[in-house]
Protein backbone atom coordinates (compact mmCIF):
# COMPACT_ATOMS: atom_id res chain seq x y z
CA UNK A 1 0.00 0.00 0.00
CA UNK A 2 1.24 3.44 -0.83
CA UNK A 3 1.20 5.89 2.00
CA UNK A 4 0.41 8.73 -0.41
CA UNK A 5 -2.79 6.94 -1.42
CA UNK A 6 -3.98 5.46 1.84
CA UNK A 7 -2.46 7.33 4.78
CA UNK A 8 -2.33 11.02 3.92
CA UNK A 9 -5.55 11.54 5.84
CA UNK A 10 -3.90 10.14 8.96
CA UNK A 11 -1.12 12.68 8.52
CA UNK A 12 -3.67 15.45 8.20
CA UNK A 13 -5.56 14.35 11.31
CA UNK A 14 -2.31 14.32 13.27
CA UNK A 15 -1.87 18.01 12.52
CA UNK A 16 -5.48 18.81 13.42
CA UNK A 17 -5.02 17.12 16.78
CA UNK A 18 -1.69 18.86 17.47
CA UNK A 19 -3.18 22.27 16.76
CA UNK A 20 -6.13 21.45 19.02
CA UNK A 21 -3.72 20.61 21.84
CA UNK A 22 -1.97 23.96 21.37
CA UNK A 23 -5.28 25.82 21.65
CA UNK A 24 -6.33 23.66 24.60
CA UNK A 25 -3.22 24.70 26.50
CA UNK A 26 -4.21 28.35 25.96
CA UNK A 27 -7.97 27.90 26.24
CA UNK A 28 -8.13 30.71 28.80
CA UNK A 29 -7.16 33.05 25.96
CA UNK A 30 -10.17 32.03 23.91
CA UNK A 31 -13.09 31.43 26.25
CA UNK A 32 -12.04 29.29 29.19
CA UNK A 33 -13.00 25.72 30.01
CA UNK A 34 -15.64 25.49 27.29
CA UNK A 35 -13.09 26.16 24.53
CA UNK A 36 -11.85 22.79 23.19
CA UNK A 37 -12.49 21.45 26.66
CA UNK A 38 -11.75 17.83 25.72
CA UNK A 39 -8.83 18.36 23.38
CA UNK A 40 -6.73 16.47 25.92
CA UNK A 41 -8.19 13.39 24.22
CA UNK A 42 -6.02 14.27 21.23
CA UNK A 43 -3.23 12.54 23.16
CA UNK A 44 -5.19 9.29 23.13
CA UNK A 45 -5.81 9.81 19.42
CA UNK A 46 -2.05 10.24 18.94
CA UNK A 47 -1.40 6.98 20.78
CA UNK A 48 -3.84 5.15 18.50
CA UNK A 49 -2.17 6.65 15.41
CA UNK A 50 1.22 5.68 16.79
CA UNK A 51 0.17 2.06 17.24
CA UNK A 52 -1.16 1.99 13.68
CA UNK A 53 1.91 3.45 11.96
CA UNK A 54 4.44 1.54 14.06
CA UNK A 55 2.62 -1.73 13.37
CA UNK A 56 2.76 -0.78 9.69
CA UNK A 57 6.48 0.03 9.73
CA UNK A 58 7.81 -2.56 12.17
CA UNK A 59 5.22 -5.27 12.83
CA UNK A 60 6.74 -7.82 10.46
CA UNK A 61 10.33 -6.61 10.75
CA UNK A 62 10.37 -7.20 14.52
CA UNK A 63 9.84 -10.92 13.96
CA UNK A 64 13.36 -11.18 12.52
CA UNK A 65 16.38 -11.94 14.66
CA UNK A 66 18.42 -8.88 15.64
CA UNK A 67 15.67 -6.42 14.75
CA UNK A 68 15.09 -4.96 18.22
CA UNK A 69 18.20 -2.76 18.38
CA UNK A 70 17.68 -1.22 14.91
CA UNK A 71 14.06 -0.60 15.88
CA UNK A 72 15.09 1.31 19.02
CA UNK A 73 17.65 3.24 16.99
CA UNK A 74 14.99 4.28 14.49
CA UNK A 75 12.60 5.37 17.23
CA UNK A 76 15.34 7.39 18.94
CA UNK A 77 16.24 9.13 15.68
CA UNK A 78 12.59 9.96 15.12
CA UNK A 79 11.85 11.32 18.59
CA UNK A 80 14.94 12.72 20.25
CA UNK A 81 16.05 15.63 18.04
CA UNK A 82 12.78 17.49 18.61
CA UNK A 83 12.52 16.41 22.24
CA UNK A 84 15.94 17.97 22.83
CA UNK A 85 14.80 21.12 21.02
CA UNK A 86 11.67 21.28 23.16
CA UNK A 87 13.76 20.93 26.32
CA UNK A 88 16.02 23.76 25.12
CA UNK A 89 13.00 26.02 24.62
CA UNK A 90 11.73 25.03 28.06
CA UNK A 91 15.11 25.85 29.57
CA UNK A 92 15.03 29.25 27.87
CA UNK A 93 11.53 29.89 29.22
CA UNK A 94 12.67 29.02 32.72
CA UNK A 95 15.72 31.27 32.50
CA UNK A 96 13.52 34.14 31.30
CA UNK A 97 11.26 33.66 34.29
CA UNK A 98 8.34 32.88 31.99
CA UNK A 99 6.89 29.99 34.00
CA UNK A 100 6.93 28.12 37.30
CA UNK A 101 10.72 28.30 37.65
CA UNK A 102 10.59 30.93 40.40
CA UNK A 103 12.25 29.67 43.53
CA UNK A 104 14.13 26.93 41.71
CA UNK A 105 17.90 26.86 41.56
CA UNK A 106 19.83 26.72 38.30
CA UNK A 107 20.75 23.13 39.21
CA UNK A 108 17.06 22.15 39.55
CA UNK A 109 16.17 23.91 36.31
CA UNK A 110 19.05 22.31 34.39
CA UNK A 111 18.29 18.86 35.78
CA UNK A 112 14.62 19.20 34.78
CA UNK A 113 15.69 20.26 31.27
CA UNK A 114 17.99 17.24 30.91
CA UNK A 115 15.21 14.93 32.08
CA UNK A 116 12.84 16.49 29.58
CA UNK A 117 15.37 16.11 26.75
CA UNK A 118 15.54 12.35 27.30
CA UNK A 119 11.80 12.00 27.85
CA UNK A 120 12.00 11.32 31.57
CA UNK A 121 10.08 12.92 34.46
CA UNK A 122 11.77 15.18 36.98
CA UNK A 123 10.44 12.91 39.71
CA UNK A 124 11.80 15.12 42.51
CA UNK A 125 9.33 17.85 41.52
CA UNK A 126 5.59 17.89 42.27
CA UNK A 127 5.05 18.61 38.56
CA UNK A 128 7.64 16.33 36.94
CA UNK A 129 7.13 17.69 33.41
CA UNK A 130 7.01 21.41 34.17
CA UNK A 131 9.86 22.30 31.77
CA UNK A 132 7.83 21.09 28.79
CA UNK A 133 4.42 19.70 29.66
CA UNK A 134 3.72 17.63 26.51
CA UNK A 135 6.81 15.49 27.21
CA UNK A 136 4.71 13.44 29.63
CA UNK A 137 3.00 11.72 26.71
CA UNK A 138 6.33 11.06 24.99
CA UNK A 139 7.60 9.45 28.20
CA UNK A 140 4.79 6.91 27.82
CA UNK A 141 5.23 6.78 24.04
CA UNK A 142 8.83 5.67 24.50
CA UNK A 143 7.79 3.11 27.12
CA UNK A 144 5.10 1.55 24.92
CA UNK A 145 7.43 1.59 21.89
CA UNK A 146 9.92 -0.49 23.87
CA UNK A 147 7.14 -2.82 25.04
CA UNK A 148 5.92 -3.32 21.49
CA UNK A 149 9.45 -4.08 20.29
CA UNK A 150 9.77 -6.75 22.97
CA UNK A 151 6.47 -8.54 22.36
CA UNK A 152 5.65 -7.86 18.68
CA UNK A 153 7.03 -11.20 17.45
CA UNK A 154 4.61 -13.14 19.67
CA UNK A 155 1.64 -10.77 19.60
CA UNK A 156 -1.06 -13.10 18.36
CA UNK A 157 -4.61 -11.88 17.83
CA UNK A 158 -5.68 -13.55 21.05
CA UNK A 159 -2.91 -11.94 23.08
CA UNK A 160 -3.54 -8.56 21.47
CA UNK A 161 -7.24 -8.81 22.29
CA UNK A 162 -6.46 -9.71 25.90
CA UNK A 163 -4.00 -6.83 26.23
CA UNK A 164 -6.49 -4.31 24.82
CA UNK A 165 -9.41 -5.63 26.84
CA UNK A 166 -7.57 -5.61 30.17
CA UNK A 167 -5.98 -2.18 29.71
CA UNK A 168 -9.21 -0.65 28.41
CA UNK A 169 -11.12 -2.06 31.38
CA UNK A 170 -8.49 -0.57 33.68
CA UNK A 171 -8.93 2.80 31.96
CA UNK A 172 -12.70 2.65 32.40
CA UNK A 173 -12.18 2.18 36.14
CA UNK A 174 -9.57 4.94 36.19
CA UNK A 175 -11.92 7.25 34.29
CA UNK A 176 -14.65 6.54 36.83
CA UNK A 177 -12.28 7.33 39.71
CA UNK A 178 -10.60 10.45 38.27
CA UNK A 179 -13.58 11.78 36.34
CA UNK A 180 -12.09 11.26 32.89
CA UNK A 181 -8.87 10.46 31.07
CA UNK A 182 -6.82 13.36 32.41
CA UNK A 183 -4.16 11.11 33.94
CA UNK A 184 -0.45 10.54 33.42
CA UNK A 185 0.88 14.07 33.29
CA UNK A 186 1.23 14.66 37.03
CA UNK A 187 3.14 12.76 39.65
CA UNK A 188 -0.03 11.67 41.45
CA UNK A 189 -1.42 9.97 38.33
CA UNK A 190 1.76 8.73 36.68
CA UNK A 191 1.36 5.13 37.94
CA UNK A 192 -1.95 4.76 36.05
CA UNK A 193 -0.84 6.65 32.94
CA UNK A 194 0.68 3.49 31.49
CA UNK A 195 -2.80 1.98 31.10
CA UNK A 196 -3.83 5.02 29.06
CA UNK A 197 -1.07 4.55 26.51
CA UNK A 198 -1.19 0.75 26.39
CA UNK A 199 -4.92 0.68 25.69
CA UNK A 200 -4.82 3.26 22.89
CA UNK A 201 -1.50 2.18 21.32
CA UNK A 202 -2.49 -1.46 21.00
CA UNK A 203 -5.91 -0.49 19.70
CA UNK A 204 -3.91 1.21 16.94
CA UNK A 205 -2.00 -2.02 16.33
CA UNK A 206 -5.28 -3.92 16.07
CA UNK A 207 -6.70 -1.30 13.71
CA UNK A 208 -3.76 -1.75 11.36
CA UNK A 209 -4.47 -5.48 11.24
CA UNK A 210 -8.15 -4.80 10.54
CA UNK A 211 -7.17 -2.33 7.84
CA UNK A 212 -5.02 -5.00 6.23
CA UNK A 213 -8.11 -7.19 6.09
CA UNK A 214 -9.94 -4.46 4.17
CA UNK A 215 -12.18 -3.12 6.95
CA UNK A 216 -13.44 0.36 5.95
CA UNK A 217 -10.80 0.44 3.21
CA UNK A 218 -11.11 2.26 -0.12
CA UNK A 219 -14.15 4.30 0.81
CA UNK A 220 -13.62 7.38 -1.32
CA UNK A 221 -13.10 10.87 0.06
CA UNK A 222 -14.32 10.85 3.64
CA UNK A 223 -14.46 14.58 4.30
CA UNK A 224 -16.44 14.08 7.53
CA UNK A 225 -13.59 12.59 9.57
CA UNK A 226 -11.74 15.78 10.56
CA UNK A 227 -14.95 17.66 11.56
CA UNK A 228 -16.01 14.77 13.78
CA UNK A 229 -12.55 14.64 15.39
CA UNK A 230 -12.75 18.37 16.11
CA UNK A 231 -16.29 17.95 17.38
CA UNK A 232 -15.11 15.37 19.90
CA UNK A 233 -12.92 18.05 21.46
CA UNK A 234 -15.67 20.64 21.94
CA UNK A 235 -18.77 18.70 23.02
CA UNK A 236 -18.09 19.07 26.75
CA UNK A 237 -16.14 21.51 28.94
CA UNK A 238 -13.00 20.14 30.55
CA UNK A 239 -14.47 19.72 34.02
CA UNK A 240 -17.75 18.16 32.90
CA UNK A 241 -19.31 15.66 35.29
CA UNK A 242 -19.91 13.43 32.26
CA UNK A 243 -16.24 13.11 31.33
CA UNK A 244 -15.91 9.80 33.17
CA UNK A 245 -18.32 8.28 30.64
CA UNK A 246 -17.63 10.44 27.61
CA UNK A 247 -13.87 9.87 27.49
CA UNK A 248 -13.86 6.04 27.23
CA UNK A 249 -16.71 6.09 24.70
CA UNK A 250 -14.86 8.56 22.46
CA UNK A 251 -11.44 6.91 22.76
CA UNK A 252 -12.51 3.27 22.58
CA UNK A 253 -15.45 3.55 20.17
CA UNK A 254 -15.31 6.74 18.09
CA UNK A 255 -11.57 7.17 17.50
CA UNK A 256 -11.01 3.62 16.18
CA UNK A 257 -13.74 4.22 13.60
CA UNK A 258 -12.17 7.54 12.59
CA UNK A 259 -8.69 6.03 12.23
CA UNK A 260 -9.92 3.08 10.16
CA UNK A 261 -12.02 5.38 8.01
CA UNK A 262 -9.12 7.79 7.49
CA UNK A 263 -6.72 4.95 6.63
CA UNK A 264 -9.11 3.90 3.87
CA UNK A 265 -9.95 7.39 2.67
CA UNK A 266 -8.79 8.86 -0.61
CA UNK A 267 -6.79 12.09 -0.14
CA UNK A 268 -8.99 15.18 0.06
CA UNK A 269 -6.40 17.97 0.20
CA UNK A 270 -3.03 16.21 -0.19
CA UNK A 271 -0.79 19.26 0.17
CA UNK A 272 -2.61 20.44 3.28
CA UNK A 273 -2.40 16.93 4.76
CA UNK A 274 1.34 16.70 4.09
CA UNK A 275 1.93 20.13 5.63
CA UNK A 276 -0.30 19.37 8.60
CA UNK A 277 1.32 16.03 9.32
CA UNK A 278 4.79 17.47 8.90
CA UNK A 279 4.48 20.21 11.49
CA UNK A 280 2.41 18.16 13.95
CA UNK A 281 5.29 16.74 15.98
CA UNK A 282 7.47 19.89 16.09
CA UNK A 283 4.37 21.93 16.98
CA UNK A 284 3.38 19.52 19.73
CA UNK A 285 6.81 19.28 21.30
CA UNK A 286 7.76 22.99 21.23
CA UNK A 287 4.52 24.95 21.55
CA UNK A 288 4.01 24.91 25.32
CA UNK A 289 7.33 26.45 26.48
CA UNK A 290 7.40 28.67 23.37
CA UNK A 291 3.98 30.10 24.20
CA UNK A 292 5.17 30.75 27.75
CA UNK A 293 8.01 32.86 26.33
CA UNK A 294 5.72 34.69 23.91
CA UNK A 295 3.18 35.28 26.65
CA UNK A 296 5.90 36.64 28.91
CA UNK A 297 7.14 39.04 26.22
CA UNK A 298 3.98 40.00 24.31
CA UNK A 299 1.17 39.46 26.82
CA UNK A 300 2.29 40.84 30.17
CA UNK A 301 -1.39 41.37 31.02
CA UNK A 302 -2.06 37.66 30.55
CA UNK A 303 -5.50 36.41 29.53
CA UNK A 304 -6.87 39.94 29.31
CA UNK A 305 -4.48 40.89 26.52
CA UNK A 306 -5.64 41.79 22.99
CA UNK A 307 -7.01 38.96 20.87
CA UNK A 308 -4.78 40.02 17.97
CA UNK A 309 -1.65 39.50 20.07
CA UNK A 310 -2.87 36.08 21.17
CA UNK A 311 -3.45 35.07 17.56
CA UNK A 312 0.00 36.42 16.69
CA UNK A 313 1.53 34.20 19.40
CA UNK A 314 -0.23 31.16 17.94
CA UNK A 315 0.96 32.08 14.45
CA UNK A 316 4.55 32.46 15.65
CA UNK A 317 4.39 29.05 17.32
CA UNK A 318 3.18 27.46 14.08
CA UNK A 319 5.84 29.27 12.03
CA UNK A 320 8.62 28.18 14.38
CA UNK A 321 7.33 24.59 14.26
CA UNK A 322 7.53 24.71 10.45
CA UNK A 323 11.03 26.19 10.56
CA UNK A 324 12.25 23.67 13.13
CA UNK A 325 10.98 20.84 10.95
CA UNK A 326 12.73 21.98 7.77
CA UNK A 327 15.90 23.59 9.13
CA UNK A 328 16.59 21.40 12.14
CA UNK A 329 14.61 18.16 12.48
CA UNK A 330 14.80 16.84 8.91
CA UNK A 331 18.52 17.68 8.44
CA UNK A 332 19.46 16.22 11.83
CA UNK A 333 17.49 13.02 11.27
CA UNK A 334 18.96 12.66 7.78
CA UNK A 335 22.45 12.99 9.22
CA UNK A 336 21.75 10.48 11.98
CA UNK A 337 20.26 7.97 9.57
CA UNK A 338 23.33 8.19 7.37
CA UNK A 339 25.64 7.95 10.35
CA UNK A 340 23.93 4.98 12.00
CA UNK A 341 22.57 3.19 8.94
CA UNK A 342 18.88 3.70 9.67
CA UNK A 343 16.52 3.02 6.78
CA UNK A 344 14.30 5.90 5.70
CA UNK A 345 11.24 3.68 5.24
CA UNK A 346 11.54 2.63 8.87
CA UNK A 347 11.34 6.19 10.12
CA UNK A 348 7.58 6.05 10.61
CA UNK A 349 6.05 9.10 12.21
CA UNK A 350 5.19 8.69 15.84
CA UNK A 351 2.38 10.45 17.57
CA UNK A 352 2.56 14.15 17.26
CA UNK A 353 2.90 13.83 20.84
Amino acid sequence: MQKSKHYLELDGLRGVAAFAVLLFHRRTWFGGEFFLGHAYLAVDFFFILSGFVIALAYGRRLSASGSFSPYLRDRAIRLYPLMIAGAAVGLAAACLGADAASGKSIVEISAAAVASAVGAPAIWDRNPFWINGPIWSLFYEIAVNVLFGLIAFGLTTRRLTLLITSSAFAMILISWHFGGFVVGGHRSTMPVGIFRVIASFFIGVALYRLHQKGILADGGRRWWIAPILLGSFIVLPKESSWSFLYDPIVVFALYPILVLAAAGSAPIMPRVAIWSGGISFPLYVTHEPLLRILEHVLLPSGDSGPLGIKLLCVGIAVAIAWASLHFYDIPVRTMLRRRFGSKRHGDAPAQAA
